[in-house]
């Protein structure tokens, strides 16, 4: 990917939305320039959308880190009018040998006011890229498409622990398509390893969620206090493996 004045950012991580403002390779031509149009976006957000409207154009993104395991799922937001719209998301730039095709996806049109349409696309485990790579998405057919961003999933149900004072957060992963469903237990230990407090939350976590908060107060400061923390299903099951915070 070209290198730009803006500086090197460290790379987009499974689960954040990658705006199109932050493209930094283009097919012809360079960002706010023809084809490429700089939209002022109708919503609150600050971020500019980038419309595409040309066969076989593309920009690329520095870089995404998908981990070792792979994006399962990418999400895209957009508008169009077009009937006929097309994309090829590529990990690599378009005509590389090494290059990995993640998704080819319609784009259905959202109708001929600014709607916009947040789309989820599975990427098959066979066409899943690895570690740190640029990321690619090229027109395949004409028809004008305006991107606001795009993001990739983990496929593996996880959680995570924070505190701050007296309140326990948990950052929960939920790959499916459906919401979840799930009980938090969360214990905590004093410094000699004596069990203190056992907070409990039922909660449903919404479908595809990357780092979705949950808050748990404790009833005493949680300094010097180690947490060990357990997400269980509607059958008792382990939902994901236990997450610990010292």
């Amino acid at each position: 990917v070209v290198m730009t004045s803006s500086g090197v950012r460290p790379a987009f991580s499974l689960g954040e939305r990658i705006q199109f403002s932050a493209a930094v390779d283009f097919s012809n031509g360079r960002w706010a320039s023809t084809p490429f149009a700089a939209k002022t976006p109708a919503n609150d957000s600050q971020n500019q959308q980038l419309t595409m409207n040309a066969n076989n154009q593309y920009v690329g993104f520095r870089y995404v880190d998908f981990g070792a395991d792979g994006s399962a799922r990418m999400h895209l937001n957009y508008r169009t009018t077009a009937s006929s719209a097309r994309i090829r998301v590529t990990a690599g730039k378009p005509g590389d040998a090494d290059t990995v095709v993640l998704a080819e996806v319609d784009l259905p049109a959202t109708g001929g006011t600014p709607v916009w349409r947040e789309i989820s696309v599975p990427i098959p485990a066979e066409q899943r890229a690895t570690g740190v790579k640029t990321v690619y998405v090229q027109m395949l057919a004409a028809g004008s498409v305006v991107f606001d961003w795009i993001s990739f999933r983990s496929e593996r149900a996880d959680f995570s622990l924070d505190m701050d004072g007296k309140n326990i957060s948990a950052y929960i992963t939920n790959p499916e398509s459906a919401a979840k469903p799930l009980t938090l237990i969360a214990a905590a230990y004093d410094a000699s390893g004596v069990l203190t407090e056992v907070r409990t939350a039922n909660i449903t976590v919404p479908a595809d969620a990357q780092g979705w908060r949950c808050d748990l107060p404790l009833s005493g400061d949680a300094a010097g206090k180690r947490i060990k923390a357990f997400l269980w299903d509607g059958n008792y099951l382990p939902y994901c493996e236990a997450a610990t915070f010292e």
